[in-house]
């Protein structure tokens, strides 16, 4: 409550997300003082194209760096991003002479920011940034099927103990 996240630097709008976090800009009363933020190209859309696909040749259209880490958005994002007790993705992004390694996914101001450390050195340009996005495909399938079975026992333990049963988390 009380945060505001922006892709460049203070005119975001309220994240409802009850995530908190690093990346997130901090109180409104700061949300214009944060470190590199890019939107590189305006109003960038993305298109969550992971019930497709696991991994696809993109573009970063919008980045930030914050304690080291880096949030980007990508146009065509595979990432899960955590919704009705599934977990996020993980993965890997890959750039030229540098990679990403995935270890967040959230929803920040309406779009979904994936988020990792930066191993080589990320590019300084003003152009969307072309990358290889990848989800770590059997943790993402292990997943899934874990939360497919949570459902499951739920259906089963609410016909069998009555519709009290609740399930949460």
């Amino acid at each position: 409550r009380g945060r505001r996240e922006t892709w460049e630097g203070g005119q975001g709008e309220r994240d409802k997300s009850p995530q908190g976090g690093e990346l997130r800009a901090g109180t409104d009363q700061n949300a214009a003082v944060v470190p590199e933020n890019r939107e590189l190209q305006p109003d960038p859309e993305q298109e969550f194209i992971g019930y497709q696909v696991t991994s696809v040749n993109t573009e970063i259209v919008a980045f930030r760096r914050q304690n080291g880490r880096i949030a980007v958005q990508l146009r065509q994002n595979p990432f899960y991003v955590e919704s009705g007790g599934q977990i996020s993705d993980s993965g890997i992004i890959e750039g030229d002479g540098w990679k990403m390694v995935v270890d967040d996914v959230r929803k920040v101001a309406g779009r979904v920011a994936v988020i990792g450390d930066v191993e080589g050195a990320f590019p300084q340009t003003k152009q969307p940034i072309p990358v290889r996005a990848s989800v770590v495909d059997d943790l993402r399938r292990e997943t899934q099927r874990n939360h497919t079975a949570t459902h499951l026992l739920h259906a089963a333990l609410r016909n069998a103990l009555g519709t009290h049963v609740m399930q949460r988390g």
